[in-house]
């Protein structure tokens, strides 16, 4: 589907893009992609037996040196490395799908036509053995500047000015859902290729516990205030952890949530497991109006014990532009 709102959302530099406001995004992903892509993998088993892979992942090989990076970095970490072997011996993967404009990339022509206009849908694929991992489907540009300008013309106040603010609160929560994603998306690789120097069944075991909850971070929502910086603290228990930043002018932490210092005010709103409020996915998030100045110390506090005897989290730091980065223990 298409996602952004402005083009410096999207990863990758090579990609062709549109970039829509909010409300004529949202009629071209449930008016146009959504039947094209229903009717193409209709004929492919069924649409719901599929999921989508974010055009934001989507890369092309120009940007990898070689071919061994564009298999390790990117095929591997997006797709192989979350094929499961289930306890009763078969292999489970979920295909994917995604949505492009690069007809080097779909060159097979499908058996359906676009439902909206009588166009040829046209498809392309990687293979693992006979089994299809992932199809692209081409969306004709022509055939989507003609739905936009139809939308246009029925509804002329679709892009009034009062959806600037939605629209950057939105691309803030889109850029830093991304990069939360890939950042576990390198971790999930790594502890990927562990399991095959791993001998110790208890060993193994843990790792795919690990795995498994690097999945169920990947897919939480972030919560809290978008700031030009962020520092967030997920884990996976009831027991109560505490995010604190010691800052130049002083710590901030559960007891002192908000501080200035020269102009810039960094803010712990959201803090969770404290009291009855307890959650078994919990957050922490501080966030800063602007990018702070001077020496600033991350720690985390093992506040209250409910479940386990050491928790395992993990802290992403995730400025508004650049790269983020993430600490683990796991």
């Amino acid at each position: 589907m298409i996602r952004h709102s402005v083009p410096n959302s999207v990863i990758s530099f090579y990609n062709p893009i549109v970039s829509l406001k909010t409300k004529m995004k949202l009629l071209v992903n449930s008016g146009f992609i959504a039947p094209i892509t229903k009717a193409f993998l209709d004929t492919k088993g069924g649409f719901e037996n599929y999921d989508y892979l974010d055009t934001d992942s989507l890369k092309s090989e120009i940007e990898f040196s070689n071919e061994d990076d564009l298999f390790n970095n990117y095929i591997y970490t997006k797709i192989i490395s979350q094929i499961k072997k289930e306890i009763n011996g078969n292999v489970y993967y979920k295909p994917k799908y995604v949505i492009t404009f690069d007809e080097s990339l779909t060159p097979y022509p499908s058996s359906v036509n676009y439902p909206q206009e009588n166009k040829q849908i046209y498809y392309g694929e990687i293979r693992l053995g006979e089994q299809a991992i992932i199809y692209y489907i081409r969306i004709n540009l022509q055939s989507l500047i003609k739905f936009i300008k139809d939308q246009k013309r029925l509804n002329p106040l679709i892009d009034f000015e009062e959806e600037q603010n939605i629209e950057e609160k939105e691309k803030k929560q889109e850029t830093q859902t991304v990069q939360k994603a890939q950042l576990v998306d390198v971790i999930i690789s790594k502890k990927y290729q562990q399991l095959e120097a791993v001998t110790d069944s208890q060993a193994l075991q843990q790792l795919k516990k690990d795995i498994q909850m690097l999945e169920e971070c990947k897919k939480l929502p972030l919560l809290g205030k978008q700031g030009k910086l962020n520092i967030r603290l997920i884990w996976n228990s009831t027991d109560d952890l505490d995010l604190h930043i010691h800052t130049p002018k002083g710590e901030i932490a559960f007891n002192n949530k908000s501080i200035e210092n020269n102009g810039v005010i960094g803010e712990l709103d959201i803090d969770m497991n404290v009291g009855e409020n307890i959650s078994s996915t919990p957050q922490e998030n501080v966030y800063f109006t602007d990018m702070p100045n001077g020496m600033h110390t991350i720690s985390v506090v093992f506040y209250t014990k409910r479940e386990e005897e050491h928790t395992k989290y993990m802290l992403i730091v995730i400025p508004e532009y650049g790269e983020g980065k993430i600490f683990e223990k796991i």
